[in-house]
């Protein structure tokens, strides 16, 4: 599961702060100037690549579901 903060304004390193650096995974932004870039060490990841991360997540969570053996 990730953590990721939209806007990395403010507001979003205030929710950095207060939600803790070791929780956050990500920072996400529709800002093309931002995206690439980092706030305190945290990735700024595009809307996109967020939607393909959670894609990707619930992919790999089904196919290990029925990689499970039936008892």
């Amino acid at each position: 599961m990730y953590t990721v903060i939209f806007g990395c304004g403010n507001v979003g390193k205030r929710t950095l702060h207060f939600l803790g650096a070791d929780v956050v995974n990500f920072f996400c932004d529709n800002n093309p100037n931002v995206i690439g870039q980092s706030v305190e060490e945290h990735e700024i990841i595009s809307y996109q690549e967020l939607i393909n991360l959670v894609q990707t997540a619930v992919s790999y969570t089904h196919l290990r579901a029925h990689e499970t053996p039936e008892h």
